[in-house]
């Protein structure tokens, strides 16, 4: 579902403002906000795989918290971490799957006082993109389309949205 709550601008200049890092090389062809527990997210994860690894893909991840408390954790021991693309894909690589579905981090990792403050600012950020809800993944074009949740089946729709700038 596509929402437009804010101008394109504010969306691009308030997406600006989160603390993400990018996965792939290249110029990142939209952001993706992501909770660590989100199986929705890690569908996305498993669909991009491929993409990244040809270098057809690049994008921006945000890690957010807004399943469980132990995605909090999950996701500002990410933004911790001394290269927080590595612990991202440790967490989607041991995902675990229903009934339980949360990611592979241990929650026992060393978690800095500025990650715990970006993951509470990127999870302001999401919220204000839907007035209010949060829903992941959520993805935004460089041109500040947003696009909340992933259709099952619909990456390769998505992907190429995203790709063209986002024209609805």
């Amino acid at each position: 579902m596509f929402v437009g709550y804010l101008s394109k601008p504010a969306t691009v200049k308030l997406v600006s403002t989160v603390r993400g890092f990018v996965w792939g090389h290249g110029k990142p062809q939209f952001t993706v906000f992501i909770d660590p527990n989100c199986v929705f997210c890690h569908q996305f994860y498993k669909d991009a795989v491929p993409l990244v690894e040809s270098g057809k893909l690049t994008v921006r991840v945000v890690p957010v918290a807004i399943l469980e408390q132990t995605s909090f954790t999950r996701a500002a021991e990410i933004l911790s971490a001394r290269r927080p693309l590595t612990w991202y894909l440790r967490n989607e690589r041991h995902f675990v799957m229903p009934p339980i579905e949360q990611g592979g981090l241990s929650l026992k990792l060393p978690v800095s006082a500025v990650a715990r403050s970006d993951v509470s600012h990127n999870n302001a950020i999401i919220r204000r993109l839907d007035q209010n809800h949060a829903a992941t993944p959520t993805f935004v074009s460089p041109s500040g389309v947003v696009q909340v949740g992933l259709p099952a089946g619909e990456f390769s729709g998505l992907l190429k949205m995203m790709r063209s700038g986002g024209a609805q």
